[in-house]
């Protein structure tokens, strides 16, 4: 391309974002680590609360992490190994 035809790319610069702040209350996950319920039966509750939306479910050899969606009111799940 000649130079006078060349084009111009013109720099984008992003907003400096502070750090973020972590509420003084509330649930934290250091928290939660010892207390997430652990069951044998796939859960079909409706939790109440943050500590009943996560759930470890073992059966056997199979272990997942089980935690609700309260958009769309459904339990999802991932394997763990």
């Amino acid at each position: 391309m000649p130079k006078d035809k060349e084009e111009k790319i013109e720099e984008i610069k992003f907003p400096d974002i502070p750090e973020a702040v972590l509420p003084a209350d509330g649930p934290r996950l250091e928290t939660l680590i010892g207390k997430i319920k652990t069951v044998s039966a796939v859960p079909s509750w409706t939790p109440r609360n943050l500590y009943e939306q996560l759930v470890i479910y073992k059966s056997g050899a199979t272990i997942r992490l089980y935690v609700y969606d309260n958009t769309n009111l459904a339990w999802n799940y991932t394997a763990l190994t």
